[in-house]
């Protein structure tokens, strides 16, 4: 097959890709509206966003590293860290400095991570999973203190543009830098490359440890980022131990959006445009549980049954 036929089958697959999820997307949407009337208004469906958005932000990182067909669990410890440092350091004040060491904290976390995977090739299940289990029991110390989130945290997590939430600009915002970046940078078609084909990337002259080492601290940023929002969401640290540790519940449901919204660990397909739409499908889903009564139990299991669905149907187009 010519490389031109072979780019085509490439963006058919990719358009079938995008239907399927956006038509999961109105089906799920449509579903909602039957069980609650209210769904369906603009308020209520800028509601829903304004929840997801703090999901939305640490799955930008998490896009970025499954695109290197890696995978990032500490995302979850990572925000919650920056949740509890964060407050402990603000005390309700509005001060910068915490804030950039906030934001120092989770590069250094992900710049950790991409040291173990890229230049001591630890695997990034382990690598990750250890990280994740140091900032849990790091957690625990900072979870003897108190704190409040600043003034200014608090306006930008809860408060309006009109009728829009500022907290959703600022996903879309960050989204569309890190997409730009991402389509039209070297290093977002060097990230591209690598998960294409690594041996390929490398032999063609890219850096892979140096972009693999970045790719991480990216993502430890981002959850950093994420986890400051949740401190001005919630106004205190949120520090509960469930579904398996501290955190882990955005870690997975980061990972699951992710994936729903068809970027797989091999094959460098997808993107963060589409990150969006698994978010938003895995956040309506959740919305529809909750209405039918559902429990977290409950959730976590359709939730692991939605990922298996969708990646078994993405494989099927990858045959085709």
């Amino acid at each position: 097959m010519t490389s031109i036929g072979l780019k085509r089958r490439n963006i058919n697959k990719d358009v079938l890709q995008a239907i399927i999820l956006f038509s999961m997307l109105v089906v799920i949407i449509l579903v909602a509206g039957i069980l609650k009337p209210g769904f369906f208004t603009i308020k209520h469906l800028l509601t829903v966003m304004h929840d997801t958005s703090i999901l939305g932000i640490s799955a930008i990182g998490q896009t970025i590293v499954i695109l290197t067909g890696g995978i990032d669990l500490s995302v979850g410890a990572t925000m919650l860290l920056a949740d509890a440092v964060g407050a402990m350091l603000l005390g309700g004040e509005n001060r910068i400095i915490p804030i950039l060491i906030c934001l120092g904290l989770g590069l250094l976390i992900g710049a950790i991570n991409g040291a173990g995977v890229a230049f001591l090739r630890i695997p990034p299940f382990i690598m990750t999973l250890g990280m994740m289990t140091i900032l849990t029991g790091s957690i625990f110390i900072f979870a003897k203190t108190r704190g409040f989130a600043s003034p200014i945290l608090r306006y930008l997590s809860v408060e309006k543009v009109g009728n829009i939430p500022i907290l959703i600009i600022i996903w879309i915002f960050l989204t569309i830098i890190m997409a730009v970046i991402m389509s039209l940078t070297v290093f977002g078609r060097a990230v591209y490359a690598i998960g294409s084909n690594p041996i390929a990337s490398y032999l063609s002259g890219i850096k892979n440890k140096r972009v693999i080492f970045l790719v991480y601290a990216i993502s430890g940023m981002f959850a950093a980022i994420a986890g400051l929002f949740l401190l001005g969401y919630t106004g205190v640290p949120e520090l509960t131990y469930r579904g398996g540790g501290l955190g882990s519940e955005y870690t997975l449901a980061s990972i699951a959006a992710v994936i729903i919204g068809g970027t797989v660990f091999v094959g460098a397909r997808g993107g963060l445009e589409r990150t969006i739409f698994g978010v938003l499908v895995l956040k309506v889903l959740f919305s529809i549980l909750t209405m039918v009564g559902i429990g977290e139990s409950g959730k976590l299991i359709a939730q692991g049954l939605i990922v298996i669905v969708i990646v078994g149907i993405y494989m099927r187009l990858e045959k085709l």
